[in-house]
């Protein structure tokens, strides 16, 4: 046991963000983007963020939700119901796309609603690398890689009301989305220091 007396020489490695690949700006138009990368699966929070798409439609027609991932059954459902008039027409479905930097792009802030704590969050992780803030479940990694009230906000486990105060601020207080995902980048690199990383 003698090996792991050292608590100097011991660090705690996250899985490694290529941060040249997602540089870019995260820049504002006529809309503001919240998306979901994610499997699609039930579980992953996808009903939860069809609901706030449709309670914020008319309060902020600004805003744009975006669901990249497969088109599993919950999707083809929502999509037919939107077909259909059923779903207001500010919620998009990508389907998959392969290229996560093209994925992330798209996006204006994350969203992480798994009802599944996640063991780390690559997208999440990804997207704050891209200068994106972030609302998040308040669970498994999340409270690692986004810290409250800094570079996103922090949720509990199906709160539609403090999950819409967050995307209400972000609508009416849209200098954040820049401020607070410049400060996430930031602390993600501080966080992912590649010189762990390195092998000497």
């Amino acid at each position: 046991m003698a090996m792991f007396d050292s608590g100097t020489n011991i660090r705690l490695l996250y899985n490694l963000i290529d941060f040249d690949h997602f540089e870019m700006s995260n820049l504002l138009g006529n809309t503001i983007n919240f998306g979901m990368i994610s499997s699609n699966n039930p579980q992953k929070g996808l009903v939860e963020f069809i609901g706030i798409a449709q309670i914020c439609a008319k309060r902020f027609p600004q805003a744009r939700f975006i669901v990249v991932g497969p088109i599993t059954p919950v999707v083809k459902q929502a999509k037919a119901c939107q077909n259909r008039g059923q779903l207001t027409k500010n919620l998009i479905f990508t389907g998959y796309i392969k290229d996560s930097r093209q994925a992330v792009s798209m996006i204006n802030v994350m969203l992480s609603l798994s009802e599944v704590p996640e063991s780390f969050g690559r997208s999440i992780a990804e997207g704050i690398a891209a200068e994106k803030p972030v609302i998040a479940i308040n669970s498994g990694a999340m409270p690692e890689l986004v810290k409250h009230s800094h570079n996103g906000f922090l949720v509990k486990p199906k709160d539609i009301k403090a999950l819409q105060k967050y995307i209400e601020f972000f609508c009416e207080h849209p200098d954040k989305i820049v401020s607070m995902g410049k400060l996430g980048k930031k602390f993600l690199l501080h966080i992912f220091p590649k010189r762990y990383f390195s092998i000497n």
